[in-house]
């Protein structure tokens, strides 16, 4: 059997080589100029606004080139053509791109699209350009109002929606309609411009506080609703990371602290009868200290609590912030550590 081996073996590392030769191939440049050459400026694109730009391709090598396909890089461009014959050498072959305005963010934007050929990297076709939207708003659709301490705390936000159309036509705008967290007074301060004053419902829930408003489009007709995201954090914010619990291993139960560290409001502070701690099943006892802002957990780990990469959460419950999950990990440590 052993004199069959010098033959495998050659024909294995013949195989790998050609593999390589053709991985080779699949990497080299494809010989292509392209026109117009860089990124291709598309100017303003508008919201409802579809768009063709065409790529001319020029075959620089020495055999005929054969695209494979043409892959749009993002959901605002189609392919509109393609070449479905091999290029000749010298010879050209043009690729439209359809940008669809709708499928892009507002402001500046650059995309691209990837002409695939056999056995050759990819030619890339860039594009840039600004979209504006038909309907503007002021600061934007997707607001973070940050961080509140309690859940009393009254704010107000202020957001204009304004028609921004090419034809000027005038912008009128339906009635409001909310998830119920806060309460909108909407008026029409122009032709085509309104002010939203947002102020919340109060108390405010404890935790991820979101909230979406969704505005009808009366006029012009066929026009989506315009949707309007809050989003903030209710309550006094935990600042912890997983903590790391070593153990000595032993026949009696031992101690570990667990240090959590909240943000308060200005001058108020969290006292120990307001803290309420969910155990685990191998915590047999907790205390707890406040103030500064850290909370001192201390537990009493039964000794059941040495397997090794045990995992646990302690649940910490405030009135006025509702529950906090804080994870931890028990690690045994290691036998020559131990005495």
């Amino acid at each position: 059997m052993r004199r069959y081996y010098p033959t495998v073996l050659r024909i294995v590392l013949t195989i790998w080589l050609l593999c390589g030769l053709r991985s080779r191939a699949t990497e080299a440049e494809a010989p292509v100029t392209l026109m117009p050459a860089g990124v291709f400026d598309l100017g303003q694109l508008r919201e409802r606004e579809t768009r063709e730009v065409p790529f001319e391709l020029r075959n620089t090598g020495g055999a005929p080139l054969e695209i494979r396909s043409v892959r749009a890089g993002c959901s605002c461009t189609a392919i509109a053509e393609f070449p479905a014959a091999p290029i000749p050498p010298s010879g050209t072959g043009k690729v439209i791109l359809k940008i669809f305005g709708r499928g892009l963010p507002e402001g500046e934007f650059e995309r691209a699209a990837f002409v695939e050929f056999e056995r050759l990297a990819p030619a890339t076709l860039r594009f840039k350009g600004v979209m504006v939207r038909d309907i503007r708003v002021t600061p934007g659709r997707d607001i973070s109002l940050g961080a509140f301490p309690s859940v009393d705390e009254a704010w107000r936000r202020r957001i204009v929606v304004a028609g921004n159309f090419a034809d000027g036509r005038e912008l009128e705008l339906g009635t409001p309609v909310t998830l119920g967290k806060v309460n909108i007074q909407m008026s029409r301060t122009d032709q085509s411009r309104y002010e939203l004053v947002v102020t919340p419902r109060l108390p405010m829930t404890p935790g991820a506080f979101r909230e979406e408003i969704r505005i009808p489009v009366l006029e012009p007709a066929g026009q989506a609703p315009e949707v309007i995201r809050l989003r903030a954090e209710i309550g006094l914010q935990l600042l912890v990371a997983p903590a790391m619990l070593d153990i000595l291993p032993g026949d009696v139960p031992f101690q570990r602290d667990l240090r959590v560290s909240f943000c308060f409001p200005e001058g108020e502070k969290l006292t120990a009868p307001e803290l309420i701690v969910i155990l685990p099943a191998e915590v047999t006892a907790v205390t707890a200290d406040t103030g500064d802002g850290r909370v001192t957990v201390k537990l009493t780990f039964s000794p059941n609590a040495r397997a090794k990469g045990r995992r646990g959460v302690i649940e910490l419950r405030t009135p006025r912030s509702g529950a906090f999950r804080v994870p931890y990990y028990v690690l045994s440590l290691p036998e020559k550590i131990r005495h």
